[in-house]
């Protein structure tokens, strides 16, 4: 990615000539000094772009060779790695957000162009593509070896198992005895690394093939997560209520797997009670806010900065179980989704998580989301 301390030009793609005077001005008037580089067609912007490595694009969507949101496609698949804001009418907020769900870093209208919010869309196109290309190296690192662990630590653990078991049999430990006992840990331990493997690769892979947006309800996706905990609900006679949901915007495999976690937990984390858990949602301009209660355990407010982190604990692993990847798991769901997450608990008391999830209607203008929780 270009370095912002010393950029590149602005590349425009744009063919109609008032279009390019009007944003040209608008470009002067925000006080950006960068050289503005002109392509009228697709196939123009493609090859000035790999040629001079813009640090930001403009790109219209209707052009000589390309119209509407396959424009956007093809120039994002074919240079990923630009920051782009797309340009529409003032009547395309929906192509503009398509386009974002393809890959754009925001979209502007034509006609609602003001020198403060172009500023504004350019550097924080540039600046979260920045991110997001540093962000997808670590991904790739982070998946790397925890493929390259879990093929290395399978065998082992593997073949530690069977040993185990052949040594009961053939020097037929009786139950109960102490060797009994020890087997019986080495196997529950074994049994306990091969879970942490396992998340640590879901952990890795969270987001790896792009997130598969849709929109549907949020209460079918908790009764999902509920169906998958069926056999801890019946084990421990636990109560989820669910207040009137909304419909949202995002991969509902993984909005499952993030509830599926919460839900979990707040029905792990529980002594000598009936767990309860509500689910509830709010809402504010641009997102939904949903809030999971539960009337467990609750969380030291000294550990609340660190719970989110891989393979941080609250509690000890010898009475609770657990990898430690769970609300890690959570955070990168939410984050890959635009979100946040957060939890409110004190010790006694029960936790609340709370976490945001866009409205399919929210806009892309560069706006920054509430971030009171």
């Amino acid at each position: 990615m270009t370095d912002p301390s010393r950029r590149t030009p602005i590349l425009l793609v744009e063919d109609d000539d008032d279009h390019v005077e009007i944003i040209s001005d608008v470009i002067r008037e925000a006080g950006l000094k960068d050289e503005l580089v002109r392509a009228t067609s697709l196939k123009a912007a493609e090859e000035i772009a790999r040629r001079i490595r813009p640090w930001v694009v403009l790109l219209d969507l209707g052009l000589p060779d390309s119209s509407g949101l396959a424009t956007a496609k093809a120039f994002l698949n074919r240079l990923p790695e630009l920051a782009v804001v797309v340009l529409t009418a003032s009547t395309d907020h929906a192509l503009g957000l398509a386009a974002v769900r393809c890959g754009a870093q925001d979209f502007l209208s034509k006609g609602r162009l003001s020198p403060e919010i172009l500023r504004r869309a350019l550097t924080y196109a540039f600046e979260r593509r920045h991110l997001q290309l540093a962000l997808e190296g670590k991904q790739r690192a982070v998946e790397a070896f925890a493929s390259i662990a879990s093929h290395d630590l399978r065998g082992p653990l593997g073949r530690i198992r069977t040993l185990g078991q052949f040594l009961k049999e053939d020097l037929d430990i009786p139950p109960g005895s102490e060797a009994s006992e020890h087997l019986r840990l080495m196997d529950q331990n074994v049994h306990r690394m091969q879970r942490l493997i396992d998340d640590l690769l879901r952990f890795a892979r969270v987001g790896k093939e792009g997130l598969k947006h849709e929109v549907f309800p949020l209460a079918d996706a908790v009764d999902g997560a509920a169906a998958l905990l069926a056999e801890s609900v019946e084990a421990s006679g636990a109560e989820i209520a669910k207040q009137e949901l909304p419909n949202v915007h995002g991969d509902r495999g993984l909005v499952e797997n993030l509830l599926q976690n919460l839900i979990g937990n707040a029905i792990k984390f529980v002594r000598n009670d009936v767990p309860r858990v509500s689910v509830q949602a709010e809402e504010n301009e641009r997102e939904h806010v949903i809030r999971i209660a539960d009337n467990g355990i609750g969380i030291d407010p000294g550990c609340l900065s660190k719970i989110f982190e891989p393979l941080q604990r609250a509690v000890t692993p010898t009475e609770f179980e657990g990898s430690g990847l769970g609300l890690a798991t959570c955070k990168s769901i939410v984050e890959a989704h635009g979100g946040r997450i957060a939890c409110e608990s004190s010790v006694g008391h029960g936790s609340t998580f709370l976490f945001t999830l866009p409205k399919a209607s929210a806009s892309a203008t560069g706006e920054r989301p509430d971030e009171s929780i």
